[in-house]
């Protein structure tokens, strides 16, 4: 593994495995793995990259804006977006009124609370729920900011939110003793999206002695996924995982088409396929 400052990590490709709650793999948030091909950028050249993905990310660089505002804005639409979920899952966790109100309920979507397939995204069981939802979608977020920009990420995410709770609504209509929560889904949505523009990325697995392709570890997480969701084995929300990350990686060719084509193409030629 090589080891990667903060300020140098956007120039690199890294991933985590799953989620916590989903096996026993880790993440590995202070180092990264450099893609083929692909060389670590001095110092100078890396605080570049981060001012060339805050642009990106639709960052504004006019100093007409309150101070505030400009701290907040030079943070990146990724980390603003954590920064909201931190802040509803901590007042979930303080009223359990507000997280009653927010969490999925199938039965109360079908008697019309349909906002709540989107408020469920940003509300989360306990601390390590919420920090493996962030840890995989800082590392993930930037990737996709990068290549499609903040408006399509956002619309990957907010979309994925909404439809990854779709099938467990669908499936536990009739249940209302039934709740789900966390932004696992949208994650999901994003880490596919990630590795569909990223051909050469590479994830390392505590299961695994090397790092594993992401294009490979992308299947086993969907094969894994509907397994798992095909029986009550562990009462995680395997639906959301399935849904979300599919429907990820269909958006990102809808807004990308030519663009995950080549992607697929390496992605093929690096496994030998």
């Amino acid at each position: 593994m090589i080891s990667c400052s903060r300020v140098a990590r956007t120039a690199c490709l890294t991933g985590p495995s799953h989620e916590k709650a989903d096996s026993a793999a880790r993440y590995y948030p202070y180092g990264c793995l450099l893609p083929t091909g692909v060389r670590r950028l001095p110092l100078a050249r890396a605080v570049t990259r981060v001012r060339h993905l805050s642009l990106v990310a639709g960052v504004p660089s006019s100093p007409g804006y309150p101070s505030w505002l400009a701290s907040a804005l030079s943070l990146g639409v990724p980390w603003l977006l954590m920064a909201s979920i931190v802040l509803v899952s901590l007042l979930g966790w303080t009223s359990d009124s507000i997280r009653r109100a927010l969490l999925l309920n199938p039965s109360r979507v079908g008697r019309g609370e349909i906002y709540r397939l989107l408020t469920a995204a940003w509300v989360h069981g306990d601390a390590s729920h919420l920090i493996f939802n962030l840890l995989a979608l800082h590392l993930f977020a930037d990737q996709v900011v990068s290549v499609l920009g903040a408006p399509r990420f956002l619309l990957i995410y907010f979309t994925a939110a909404v439809v990854a709770f779709i099938p467990t609504t669908v499936r536990y209509l009739r249940a209302p003793e039934y709740n789900s929560l966390g932004a696992s889904g949208a994650v999901a949505a994003v880490m596919l999206s990630a590795i569909l523009l990223h051909p050469k990325m590479q994830l390392r697995l505590l299961v695994f002695p090397v790092p594993v392709p992401g294009i490979v570890f992308a299947l086993l997480y969907l094969a894994y996924s509907a397994w798992s969701a095909s029986g009550e084995r562990d009462g995680i929300n395997h639906d959301a995982h399935f849904s979300g990350a599919i429907y990820g990686a269909l958006l990102t060719y809808v807004l990308a088409p030519n663009l995950v084509e080549q992607s697929l193409r390496a992605a093929l030629r690096l496994v030998g396929v």
